[in-house]
């Protein structure tokens, strides 16, 4: 596979909002998704990245969130069947990879102390 541009996706297709909810009941969290236009989450991003040492969300997150990332491009060949991700997303495994869950204090804004 030397010099080839090969497709890698995941072995499911999922829209941004069922990733959320999957996470959401891993965690044992309810959410409410309110789709908002991609202006928004551009400002959001600029607003959330200045005011946080480590952004919630970044512009740069959202820009590949607003490309569509999940048909391969056009010349793109699928890597060979050993290399296919099978790995389902699911809850169980989602949960094993959370981290330990914490509040966001004011020691992680810019303007916080620091800790």
């Amino acid at each position: 596979m030397t010099n080839e541009t090969v497709a890698v996706t995941g072995p499911e297709r999922l829209e941004l909002a069922e990733v959320v909810r999957r996470i959401a009941r891993a965690a044992d969290r309810r959410v409410l998704i309110v789709p908002m236009p991609l202006w928004f989450h551009r400002l959001l991003a600029q607003v959330i990245e200045r005011i946080m040492k480590v952004p919630l969300i970044s512009l740069a997150q959202v820009k590949i969130l607003s490309e569509d990332v999940s048909t391969p491009p056009l010349g793109t060949a699928g890597p060979a069947e050993d290399l296919m991700p099978k790995r389902q997303f699911t809850v169980e495994q989602i949960r094993g990879s959370l981290p330990d869950a914490r509040r966001i204090r004011m020691r992680h804004l810019r303007c916080g102390r620091v800790a």
